[in-house]
């Protein structure tokens, strides 16, 4: 008697999601070791971007369902709570970023 068994495995091509996510991320170690005001700008941008695509893989079905397993439950609400402190994170520093931009644009022009 032959016995046929069948693979749960995983899909061999990333989903276009995940894809445009490793790509900021890519960027964002790249750029991490300059600290102009248009880079810091720039790296806030990626943040926000990276925010948004962890919210768009949040809403996949199958990560949905993963994450709904009551043993997954302490990691959700960790990766919530600092996906939240990172969210104020790039808020304050965007501000910043903006007042020191504003500053510096009415020094130069009082100059």
């Amino acid at each position: 008697m032959a016995y046929h068994s069948r693979s749960n495995s995983l899909p061999s091509r990333q989903h276009p999601i995940t894809s445009q996510f490793d790509e900021i991320l890519k960027r964002l170690r790249a750029s991490e070791a300059a600290s102009t005001s248009s880079s810091i700008g720039h790296n806030l941008n990626g943040f926000q971007d990276l925010h948004e695509y962890v919210d768009l893989l949040l809403q996949l079905p199958l990560i949905r369902q993963d994450l709904a397993q009551e043993p997954n439950r302490k990691w959700v609400e960790e990766l919530l709570d600092g996906s939240l402190m990172l969210l104020e994170g790039c808020f304050v520093a965007d501000k910043r970023v903006y007042s020191t931009t504003s500053i510096s644009y009415a020094q130069k022009a009082r100059s």
